[in-house]
């Protein structure tokens, strides 16, 4: 972003509640074991009227069990439950530090977000290696998302849908899977 614009999102970090009014994004994505790619995101959504939902804390305990339920709920309360539920929600698939990283909750997640109807601005990094799997669930379940490869178009397309006011009608336009 540059040093001119403006910032007009508000920002919300897991556990933080989020109790006021306006349009909310979700950024549904890999929270362990990936890159920090959500800071990415945040700046490219900055200049929106929106508040952005980000459920990677600064700092996450694994092995606290009151902790992990406390995040499993923060994410279940913002991404299924009104009125809290976000307005729309980027879904990333980041490329992994190795190749084991597959961020099955993110899988989970959108499989129900799909189901649901929700607008979905998703994407998978090319280095993401279940991205053909993105790419052939997506045009099975929602024939006509597109599934970007960069966070850049994906969070670009995330600000056409906070823009929109209809639902739009899902269209895969990446590359064919070979």
């Amino acid at each position: 972003m540059s040093k001119d614009a403006i910032v007009r999102a508000r920002y919300v970090e897991a556990p933080a509640e989020f109790t006021g009014t306006g349009k909310k994004i979700f950024l549904a994505g890999g929270i362990f074991g990936t890159e920090s790619w959500q800071p990415t995101a945040v700046e490219l959504l900055a200049g929106e009227d929106v508040t952005i939902l980000n459920p990677r804390r600064a700092v996450m305990v694994l092995d606290d069990d009151v902790t992990h339920a406390q995040q499993v709920a923060w994410e279940h309360r913002y991404l299924h439950e009104e009125p809290h539920r976000a307005d729309a929600v980027l879904v990333w698939f980041a490329a992994g530090p190795t190749a084991g990283i597959l961020q099955p909750i993110v899988w989970y997640e959108l499989g129900r977000l799909v189901q649901r109807g929700a607008r979905l601005a998703v994407g998978a990094d090319r280095g993401y290696l279940r991205r053909r799997d993105v790419l052939i669930q997506m045009r099975l379940a929602a024939p006509g998302l597109t599934v970007h490869d960069t966070l850049r178009a994906t969070c670009e397309a995330a600000q056409q849908l906070l823009r929109s006011r209809t639902v739009p009608v899902p269209s895969i336009s990446a590359a064919p899977v070979p």
